[in-house]
């Protein structure tokens, strides 16, 4: 089986980063896990309303930088099955790997301090990654 990006994770892939793209790019290139875009570039009202529900913060870094482009995305494995934390945790190694294949210093949702300590967080977001 071969996997890859449908067309809408490839429109949501246009809106983000290219050096955060090539990583997950190269996650997929893996081939290990079939995963799809949820969420790249947020409008500032999003972001306010994310925050207001308490799933995310007024200055996310899925906000269009300078150029226009997210400097987070995130991503489920494919289909979805969002109480298969298995799943998320392949995944979230998958793109560590590329992230450090690439050279790109990227920050995961499951792990903000980088500690690999799973259990400390105040806030944990599995489908998350963002240019650190």
């Amino acid at each position: 089986m071969s996997y890859a990006f449908g067309r809408t994770s490839e429109s949501r892939l246009a809106h983000l980063h290219p050096d955060l793209m090539r990583v997950v790019r190269r996650a997929m290139a893996y081939q290990v896990l079939d995963f799809m875009v949820v969420e790249t570039l947020r409008s500032p009202a999003q972001a306010a309303a994310n925050a207001a529900k308490g799933v995310g913060i007024r200055n996310s870094k899925h906000l269009a930088g300078p150029d226009g482009k997210a400097r987070a995305v995130d991503l489920a494995p494919y289909p979805v099955e969002w109480s298969d934390l298995k799943r998320f945790h392949i995944l979230a190694g998958l793109m560590l790997a590329a992230a450090k294949e690439e050279g790109v210093r990227v920050r995961y949702g499951g792990n903000w301090d980088g500690d690999n300590d799973f259990h400390d967080n105040s806030l944990e977001d599995l489908p998350h990654f963002e240019l650190a």
